[in-house]
């Protein structure tokens, strides 16, 4: 038998192929889940119509009275002393949201009408289908520590495969004859011939949006990735992707909340526009978390401060993500608020989300048509 002689054109081969298998599943279950839970705010928001509710030309009850309303709900039983409030949420034309973690079921909501502090609904985030296929997403239904790094690590391996693809796609000559089986599905082809080109072609179409998809991905699952992709953005600056202020160990002003909403009211449009949270201090830090986000649709537009609950005054930190406009923001960090929005697709609205659901699609079917080629070949090495 002749022996292979080693070169890059083997070493692309290699690398496609086996970094392609190692990572294959992985891939196929992370992109069909991707394209399950692309429309999920869109079925949500037809599934929750219930929770609609008109804005009316009257005070909005205050977030402390509308926690008071909510604690009724939430602690029902002696268990449920383990029970923990974090905040109220409003948003035009919706219930407010009151935010806490059940010590059996985790993340919870309460829903109530913000004018009347009537009951509307009760969801616990972790149940469901959109949470079982994020779920999936995020971690392959393992524990989540666990999940989430080998769905990291077979992100990376899959920016490789990908890379590698695009170097054997290339055709050897830019003939027509080369660029037409470089370019275009022949859909009258017998089947091996047809899945080649579905492989080859379509992942040519989408290797671009994948790279994105899957850099954007990475940044949530590494934090090594995240500081290093910033630094390249922003020319080897540093940021504070998520900041804590330091406890305020002063005794909390009397009625702390109800000073430190009306200084939000005169700040931010609640209830006009947008989304406005509220959260409470938490037995640590004793410390105000607000929350604004004009846009219900993107993430990036988001900006959080935190108030003192002693002197109701803000805490500050200016190389922190969120901790001002998206507007006052530098160019890098507005790329970096805009990763979530970028992944989904939702920066370009509902075409974005259609493109990445069509590419989530295209990603999940490569790993089987690439087997099928494998296959076809008598499982041989390149």
């Amino acid at each position: 038998m002749k022996k292979k002689k080693f070169n890059l054109k083997f070493l692309f081969h290699w690398l496609h192929l086996w970094v392609g298998l190692i990572c294959g599943i992985i891939v196929f279950i992370v992109a069909i889940t991707g394209c399950l839970y692309s429309f999920k705010d869109e079925i949500t928001s037809i599934l929750d119509s219930h929770l609609i509710i008109k804005t009316q030309n009257k005070p909005l009850l205050k977030p402390f009275v509308l926690k008071k309303r909510a604690e009724k709900y939430i602690f029902l039983t002696q268990a449920d002393s383990a029970n923990k409030i974090y905040g109220v949420s409003y948003e035009k034309n919706k219930a407010a949201s009151i935010a806490y973690s059940h010590y059996e079921k985790g993340y919870s909501t309460i829903y109530l009408n913000p004018y009347t502090g009537n009951y509307i609904d009760k969801k616990h985030i972790k149940k469901g289908f959109f949470p079982w296929v994020l779920s999936g997403h995020r971690s392959l239904w393992l524990p989540y520590k666990t999940g989430h790094l080998i769905v990291g690590w077979a992100t990376f391996l899959f920016v490789i495969t990908t890379l590698s693809g695009l170097i054997l796609w290339w055709p050897k000559k830019w003939k027509k004859k080369h660029l037409n089986s470089a370019f275009k599905v022949k859909w009258n082809a017998r089947f091996f011939r047809l899945n080649y080109d579905l492989h080859n072609v379509l992942g040519f179409y989408t290797c671009i949006f994948a790279l994105i998809i899957a850099v954007t991905g990475l940044n949530w699952s590494f934090q090594w990735f995240s500081h290093l992709y910033y630094g390249i953005i922003s020319g080897g600056q540093k940021i504070i992707i998520h900041y804590k202020p330091p406890p305020d160990e002063s005794p909390p002003t009397p009625h702390a909340d109800s000073i430190l909403w009306e200084k939000v009211l005169s700040i931010y449009p609640i209830n006009k526009k947008g989304v406005f949270i509220f959260d409470y201090p938490s037995d640590n830090d004793h410390n105000f978390r607000i929350g604004y986000n004009p846009d219900t649709k993107n993430y990036y537009r988001r900006e959080f401060k935190f108030y003192n609950s002693s002197e109701i005054q803000e805490i500050q930190n200016m190389n922190s993500l969120y901790s001002i406009s998206y507007e006052k923001s530098s160019y890098a960090q507005k790329l970096y608020r805009m990763n979530y929005d970028i992944h989904i697709g939702s920066i370009a609205g509902i075409t974005g989300k259609i493109i990445v659901f069509l590419i989530s699609l295209i990603l999940a079917s490569l790993p089987v048509t690439g087997c099928i080629i494998w296959w076809k070949k008598g499982f041989r090495m390149p």
